[in-house]
Parts: structure tokens; sequence; C-alpha cells
């Protein structure tokens, strides 16, 4: 499944949350030429919001809105960052119509931990969550 995110959607996001100062691998000159023009895309995470706890097994749901034109099914990954590269840990949905603004699905076992919901298209779109948090699943 890594093989699933190349490169360059790595290094893409790994610009994108340096420009929000989230970590300091780019020199001075490009972190205030990506502070000044950050990536945009044509849709964005609503929910999970920042602070969202989901619980591995249970019912959950990815929303998302349009602001713009999306032509590609929207794929839902469950992944960690590092600041240095995003890791894909499981694929919560694939092939959901952009216009549907919505993905539900249930949490499959993962580690415990603090991850980021990836919703990636055959376009040049994509968009991450805030974090949130997984925990285990109940005995």
């Amino acid at each position: 499944m890594g093989n699933r995110l190349c490169a360059a959607l790595r290094a893409r996001f790994r610009r994108l949350r340096c420009a929000y100062g989230r970590c300091s691998t780019a020199g001075p000159v490009e972190a205030a030429l990506e502070r000044s023009f950050p990536p945009t895309a044509p849709f964005r995470v609503t929910h999970p919001a920042a602070g969202t706890v989901w619980r591995a097994g249970g019912h959950h749901s990815v929303i998302w809105s349009l602001d713009g034109i999306v032509r590609h099914p929207v794929d839902v990954l469950l992944v960690y960052e590092d600041c240095w590269r995003i890791t894909e840990v499981a694929v919560l949905a694939e092939g959901i119509g952009p216009q549907q603004r919505q993905a539900a699905f249930t949490v499959p076992p993962v580690p415990p931990g603090t991850y980021l919901v990836l919703l990636t298209t055959g376009d040049p779109a994509d968009a991450l969550s805030a974090p949130i948090t997984v925990l285990a699943a109940r005995a």
C-alpha cells in the first residue's frame, strides 16, 4: 500500500506543512515564498476537525467541501506524518465521487496514535485533515 504515495506527493505535503510552520526543512527564501504563496486545493476536509477521536472498529465518515473542480474519484487514506514524509497506514475508502462530498467507513485496526486523513485524486488535488486521534478497539 505504501507505493500509492509517490515521492512527489510526499514532497508536496511536506512543503504544505512547512509553509504553515509545522517544520523547518526549507531554507529561509523557500520558506518565505511558500508562506507568501501557499499551495491550494480545489477541495478541503471539513470533518474530521482538530481534536476528533475515532476508535478502531468504529463507524465514521469524512466530509469535504469543493472549492473548485475535481474530475477524478476521491480516495480516502489514513496517514501518519512526521514532517519529513507521509506514510500511508490504511485505505479508508476508494473511488468516491467527489460530488458526494463524504465517505463513510469502518476504521481498521491500527496502532493507537495521531493520524491525518488524506483525500487524494487523479487530479493534482489532495487535501489533509487536521490531526485526529485513533484509539484501540474496545475489547
